[in-house]
């Protein structure tokens, strides 16, 4: 294995493990703060229906799984609510919780940012970056400056052969995870060749080994990037 292949490896378990130790730190302190808020107020969520289970559909639109996972949500209000379950709809690109039998979604424009499953996220609005609003996973950050992924969902029609019998009958749901950097406060994606060379020329990418194709690329090309310009 060639060595820029171990720093690879190297970066994505370093974060990894970094973002999610700190995340349960964060979340274990703000559990035991007395002055935290046990669950949300009425008012900052709203009705949702669950989606219906659909045999005509393959796929789920849950990040990781369709279970709730311990979350610690900050408020814009500079409240905190701890003592929350909550899953991420990537469909819909709402945070559900329950109330009793109740299913809810959060207001994400009462959320400034937010712990779950030991991963962090924040909720961008219209009025902070022109062209984003939703909800992004937090991989990296310097300052004000973020490495986010984004995720969306995309359906595949169905593509059963007849003649040959393979393939499937259902319509195929899939997540997926878009790359950028948010730095000073504008969003740059990082999905594509020409968005890597819209950070750099062909002579540094070449020279540093940079990609654009998964988390590990990204974290190189936001490292490098804010040393440059920071």
């Amino acid at each position: 294995m060639k060595p820029f292949a171990f720093f690879v490896a190297f970066l994505v378990f370093f974060f990894s493990f970094i973002g999610s130790s700190f995340a349960q730190k964060e979340y274990d302190h703000f559990l035991r703060d007395p002055s935290a808020i046990r669950g949300f107020e009425k008012g900052q969520g709203y009705l949702v229906k669950d989606p219906a289970n659909n045999a005509e559909i393959e796929g789920s639109p849950y990040l990781w799984s369709k279970m709730f996972w311990p979350a610690v949500v900050f408020m814009r209000n500079k409240k905190v609510v701890v003592d929350i379950n909550m899953r991420y709809n990537v469909s819909s690109d709402q945070m559900e919780y329950t109330r009793g039998d109740t299913l809810y979604a959060i207001d994400g424009r009462l959320v400034d940012s937010m712990l779950i499953n030991n991963q962090k996220f924040i909720y961008i609005r219209h009025e902070d970056v022109p062209t984003c609003q939703g909800f992004y996973q937090v991989v990296g950050k310097q300052h004000l400056n973020m490495a986010l992924l984004h995720y969306k969902t995309r359906t595949e029609a169905p593509n059963h052969n007849v003649a040959l019998n393979v393939g499937s009958h259902n319509v195929r749901l899939f997540v997926d995870t878009k790359k950028c950097i948010l730095f000073n406060g504008k969003m740059m994606p990082l999905n594509s060749r020409s968005d890597l060379n819209a950070f750099f020329d062909r002579a540094t990418v070449k020279k540093e080994e940079l990609g654009y194709k998964s988390t590990a690329d990204l974290l190189k090309v936001f490292k490098l990037w804010t040393e440059k310009h920071l």
